[in-house]
């Protein structure tokens, strides 16, 4: 059995000024534990990713790890997730926000 697939996120930042990138096309592998990819960021770069999984519930997970692309060349990341919709925390500078966002894979 494969772990590939393919898909889309869309993404709406709240609480930051500036104007984000909304459309981020995706290729990942996610296992049970773990999720690692490439996918086009908000900042109109390509990141690397890769996390650990934690299952909270059966279709809560917690994704904590880390990513490329970004203002430093690695940054922690961690996102929670409910079935295809997902929360992040964002840093703007001395802002804090959130992206919110809904994928699919193809």
């Amino acid at each position: 059995m494969s772990c590939l697939a393919i898909g889309l996120a869309l993404s709406m930042h709240v609480g930051l000024a500036s104007d984000y990138n909304q459309i981020h096309p995706y290729a990942k592998c996610e296992t049970d534990k773990t999720i690692t990819g490439v996918y086009y960021n908000s900042l109109e770069k390509l990141s690397l990713f890769g996390a650990i999984k934690y299952k909270l519930t059966d279709e809560l997970l917690l994704d904590v790890g880390i990513v490329t692309g970004y203002v430093y060349d690695v940054v922690p990341m961690a996102r929670l997730r409910y079935k295809n919709i997902f929360i992040m925390p964002a840093i703007e500078e001395d802002t804090t926000g959130l992206v919110l966002g809904i994928q699919v894979d193809f």
